[in-house]
């Protein structure tokens, strides 16, 4: 049963046990006795908020959800992540508190993410809070890169509150906004990594920069 856009309610009514007994005495005359013993326990109510991660990066990545709390579908479990989608995942048994509405994790412990990079030019990224706010991860290169190798950088992760569910979008610190009134296009030039021509930004939109592509000369033209 759902009762909004991220919290699901499980009911689960138990039946232990029900009885039923005839017994019949003398010839001619039968006496029927109801022996009913039937409990049925209380309903027992499982909240499950669902939260998203919106990939903003440039990359494909995957991330794990740890701490109190987690959900059967999310614990232990890696959720991959395609360039510029998103993934739900779930947080069971949250307490509610007062002022939920601006922050859902006051006065309990709040679970974190691990986010790693496909690309495995980076250290995992541990320790990602999910709450309001905005923080910065530094991502440390791997002394012995799996595949290719890019430069040291920074993660942002941008997590609001979002009609009763906490988005944490993760991008690169350059974020491209558009203030003209009319479209733009965008080119990545320079450095070893070949020239990328982006999709072009329509007025009033804004875009993250590729996060292992930081550190090219941008380019723009109407």
């Amino acid at each position: 049963e759902k009762t909004s856009s991220n919290v699901a309610i499980e009911t689960t009514m138990h039946i232990d046990q029900l009885e039923l007994a005839q017994e019949s005495k003398g010839s001619g005359e039968s006496v029927s006795s109801f022996n009913a013993a039937s409990t049925i326990s209380s309903s027992s109510l499982k909240l499950v908020y669902q939260h998203v991660v919106h990939n903003d990066t440039g990359l494909p990545l995957s991330f794990t959800v740890k701490g109190v709390g987690i959900s059967n579908n999310s614990s232990a479990t890696s959720i991959s992540v395609a360039p510029g989608t998103s993934a739900v995942f779930e947080i069971s048994e949250m307490k509610v508190e007062e002022r939920w509405y601006e922050n859902p994790w006051i006065g309990r412990d709040i679970p974190s993410l691990c986010v790693v990079f496909d690309c495995g030019a980076w250290s995992p990224v541990e320790n990602i809070p999910v709450e309001k706010g905005t923080n910065l991860f530094p991502l440390k290169a791997l002394a012995q890169p799996r595949n290719v190798q890019y430069e040291t950088t920074s993660l942002l992760c941008d997590t609001v509150l979002d009609n009763g569910r906490l988005v944490c979008r993760l991008a690169s610190l350059v974020k491209i906004s558009n203030q003209c009134d009319i479209p733009i296009e965008l080119l990545l030039c320079g450095g070893s990594i070949p020239s990328v021509e982006m999709t072009p930004l329509k007025p009033q939109e804004f875009v993250s920069l590729p996060i292992h592509m930081t550190h090219k000369r941008l380019c723009a033209r109407p």
